[in-house]
């Protein structure tokens, strides 16, 4: 059973979508200055093991963390912590999906994951909410 302020948590965490076009791939090379060429240049790409442009993994990170923005107050936002495993590469022009579930057995932990647009699994993992607000503790 969850306590009093797990359930002041939001037990599901409202799903939200990225395209990673080309463009979208480009501008996080640009903004992290990580310019492999997995995942830049095509032809470079399609000659390797991947066989075609990946996104870069921080990419679906960061939907889950706007996943978690959008569910938690400020407080709770200050607090998180996220382990996340990549289970298969996000190619380019995939549609990827980031959401979660409070989890029953462990309060204040979701667990969250990312898909893409065949259904499956990218990512997954856990997120903590270890703020003062989400434990009890004061500030």
């Amino acid at each position: 059973m969850l306590n009093d302020s797990a359930m002041a948590l939001p037990r599901q965490l409202s799903p939200l979508e990225k395209l990673c076009d080309y463009a979208a791939i480009h501008r996080f090379a640009v903004l992290s200055d990580d310019f492999n060429p997995i995942h830049v240049d095509r032809e470079f790409a399609a000659a390797s093991p991947m066989g075609g442009l990946i996104a870069h993994g921080p990419l679906s990170l960061g939907l889950v963390f706007q996943v978690l923005g959008n569910a938690l107050n400020e407080r709770e936002r200050s607090g998180i912590s996220v382990d996340l495993y990549f289970r298969r590469p996000v190619r380019e022009n995939d549609t990827i999906t980031a959401g979660g579930q409070l989890r029953e057995d462990q309060t204040h932990t979701y667990a969250v994951w990312v898909r893409n647009q065949k259904g499956e699994i990218v990512a997954e993992g856990e997120a903590r909410v270890v703020s003062a607000a989400a434990t009890g503790s004061p500030a």
